[in-house]
């Protein structure tokens, strides 16, 4: 057609041969390639020119196969190479065979709820794994949600993930990132410091969408959508799809909270709800509350990055520094209900005043992995019913090895 520039394919990137082009976005251009070493088939997201051209673009590219490359899970695309094409980068990864979740609500429609919820499982599941990493997505959404042919979905796109364990400073305050209305509020003020919840809110706008066929928040322009999101302006999904399951109705209102601490506090929670399987959060018993943070300067935040778990424990007082105690049984069923390499936060059914120093044992959800530690009351608050929310340091900090096991 008159008018109508074709650009040619590149006949090979790397050690690969193009064969046809998938998709373009906003960092670059992707490409269905077949390896000339061993035919395999993969895809290969090359950098645009104006990326390339920019440091900071590049450093969060390199960051995007790094994060891919880590993670092994069967719902997360897999990162297979990274190389550069003369003067632009790209990424060699897992190639799927199918439809991105939003080309298949434009051309299908809304899901039926048991395909959504199935879909949005499989996600959580890859996503917690993640996050058990010290990894937060940033830009979960139903275009980056992957689907093939036998309905396994793969979460991609980690390019805007934030380690949390490194301060690559990929983010400017004030300059949010990812879709705006996939993305939680908090977002649109301060990407940088997403974390897990940022991650349930977009899951649930995901599910949102995917059950009932529209977006989430219909509005013209940002400051629209965040009014929109800010006063909790959206249609239940029961109101638009009457015949959706009470429960599937509620999780996705709840993951859609706009305080971020009335949401699921991990993927387990949010996948507990919309299956009924309780196991997963430990008979449902995760504690939530507001952390005070805001005075702590994003160094300290980093520092002390608190995981959201429902582990079971017992805790035993240290007699030796609290000598005039005599009323006392010798363990206490309790609760871990988030941990850091520093600190920990207990749920227990017995008061203990600040100070205290007692004795935990910690262990991994499958048991392959105990380890006791000190803690010395800090912070002591009633909780629901006769329990109480007790944390502090630990006297002993974990690495982030023995971390990522017990989680």
């Amino acid at each position: 057609m008159a008018g109508t520039k074709q650009v040619a394919l590149p006949d090979k990137i790397g050690a690969y041969e193009i064969v046809s082009k998938l998709a373009d976005g906003a960092m670059g251009t992707v490409y269905k390639a077949r390896s000339i070493a061993d035919g395999q088939m993969v895809a290969i997201k090359l950098a645009s020119a104006a990326l390339s051209r920019d440091p900071v673009m590049v450093k969060r590219f390199e960051q995007e196969f790094r994060i891919a490359s880590s993670l092994n899970h069967p719902n997360i695309i897999r990162g297979l190479e990274f190389g550069w094409q003369k003067e632009r980068p790209f990424i060699v990864m897992e190639l799927v065979d199918g439809e991105d979740m939003w080309e298949r609500i434009q051309t299908q429609g809304r899901f039926s709820e048991g395909e959504a919820v199935g879909i949005i499982v499989q996600v959580a599941r890859g996503l917690h794994e993640a996050h058990k990493r010290g990894i937060i997505h940033r830009d979960v959404k139903p275009d980056n949600i992957l689907l093939t042919k036998d309905g396994q979905a793969k979460l991609a796109d980690l390019g805007l993930s934030k380690d949390l364990e490194e301060n690559l400073n990929l983010t400017r305050p004030d300059k949010g990132l990812g879709t705006p209305n996939f993305i939680a509020p908090e977002q649109f003020g301060d990407a940088k410091n997403a974390d897990v919840r940022c991650d349930i809110y977009s899951l649930g706008a995901t599910l949102y969408m995917a059950l009932t066929g529209e977006m989430p928040f219909n509005a013209p322009g940002l400051s629209a959508i965040l009014q929109m999101k800010m006063t909790d302006t959206i249609r239940a999904p029961r109101k638009l799809v009457p015949s959706l399951s009470e429960h599937v109705d509620f999780a996705v209102r709840r993951a859609m909270q706009v305080e971020p601490e009335r949401r699921f506090a991990s993927c387990p929670e949010l996948i507990a709800a919309l299956t009924g399987d309780t196991n997963l959060t430990k008979n449902g018993s995760a504690i939530r509350r507001r952390r005070k943070t805001a005075n702590k300067s994003g160094k300290e935040r980093r520092a002390a990055v608190r995981y959201d778990c429902a582990l079971p424990t017992r805790c035993t007082i240290n007699l030796s520094v609290h000598p005039e105690v005599t009323d006392y049984r010798a363990q206490w069923d309790a609760q871990v209900c988030d941990l850091s390499v520093a600190g920990i936060g207990l749920i227990l059914s017995r008061r203990f005043e600040p100070g205290s120093v007692l004795e935990v044992v910690l262990t991994s959800e499958d048991g392959a992995t105990t380890l006791t530690r000190e803690m010395r009351a800090v912070r002591v608050e009633k909780s629901e019913g006769r329990r109480w929310f007790i944390s502090g340091p630990l006297s002993e900090k974990l690495t982030k090895e023995q971390l990522r096991q017990l989680l």
